[in-house]
């Protein structure tokens, strides 16, 4: 659900944006549903994670709304929670934010990586006994083809 909050900036999405995020909410919860009673951990990397919160564009009464992000979600999944969380976040003070956001759930593994996204990507390993999801939702960024061959 959308919050309002007095005007600080400008924000991006609309519409669009609540659909999608909704979208992945319903998957992560059907995801991780499905996998429930399988003996493996179960991880959530978000490669481009922001605060936790989305800023929506204001509206022309000079308020925005602010919309549960893609890890506030991956953190709000009930029915099998994810073992452990990685928000990746190439500004540091996007990094703060989501170090508080993990502060609210201190027993669901949240690490938070002050890192660049391909970067970050490129160092991963495979670990035994491990599914997850990766979700990649840049804004004004790319991913390098030459990481997705990596992660895949």
């Amino acid at each position: 659900m959308a919050r309002s909050r007095s005007r600080r900036g400008e924000g991006f999405g609309g519409a669009w944006t609540k659909e999608k995020l909704d979208i992945l909410q319903r998957y992560l919860n059907a995801y991780t549903t499905a996998l429930k009673k399988q003996p493996f951990q179960l991880w959530y990397i978000d490669a481009f994670a922001g605060t936790g919160d989305v800023q929506l564009r204001a509206s022309e009464e000079g308020t925005e709304d602010f919309l549960a992000g893609s890890a506030r979600r991956a953190l709000e999944v009930r029915d099998r929670p994810f073992d452990r969380l990685v928000f990746v976040e190439k500004n540091q003070s996007r990094c703060d934010q989501l170090e508080q956001l993990g502060a609210e759930y201190p027993q669901r593994g949240v690490q938070v990586e002050n890192a660049e996204a391909n970067s970050y990507l490129k160092g991963l390993r495979p670990v035994h006994n491990v599914r997850g999801v990766l979700f990649l939702d840049p804004f004004a960024t790319e991913v390098a083809m030459t990481t997705l061959a990596h992660v895949a």
